[in-house]
């Protein structure tokens, strides 16, 4: 088993190519190709990061998988919070500008409670979101780790 600290690495590295993934259009329907191949790269980071003698376990592939999804979901979470304060911002902005125009308070009252209420629904949907993206991320990740380490596992017996 390795240390926790040899997988900060290899974790990060892997999920930001999961999360890299899950930005782009096309590509971000396909989780069940993506996340294993960020949980993949993890577990050949680590490998690479590790000695000549070291094998490469499941279980430490697994790790280094799973907290490629660990990272790959809070990544995911920040840009999801960024987009979230973003519209509601521009939900209360609208009606700033709309109330100025109309020399009324209503538009502003009406855009903010808006907003308000998008903003309340959004983080609801956003925790449940995320919850369900850990999940995933983390149950993929792990996959595409213990396959990187079955992979090197036969490659190095078949080696040495």
């Amino acid at each position: 088993m390795v240390k926790l600290t040899r997988l900060i690495i290899p974790s990060i590295v892997g999920g930001i190519v999961i999360a890299v993934c899950a930005f782009i259009p096309l590509v971000s329907y396909f989780c069940c190709i993506y996340a294993p191949l960020g949980g993949f790269v993890s577990a050949a980071v680590q490998r690479a990061m590790a000695g000549k003698d070291e094998a490469l376990e499941s279980m430490d592939g697994m790790a280094a998988g799973a907290g490629a999804g660990a990272v790959a979901a809070v990544i995911y979470a920040v840009a999801m919070a960024i987009v979230v304060l973003l519209m509601g911002g521009a939900f209360f902005g609208l009606g700033a500008i709309t109330a100025l125009a109309s020399k009324s308070l209503t538009p502003l009252l009406m855009m903010g409670a808006t907003g308000l209420l998008y903003g309340i629904l959004m983080v609801v949907i956003a925790i449940i979101t995320l919850l369900i993206y850990f999940a995933i991320y983390i149950a993929f990740g792990a996959v595409g780790g213990a396959i990187c380490a079955a992979t090197m596992y036969k490659k190095e017996n078949a080696e040495g």
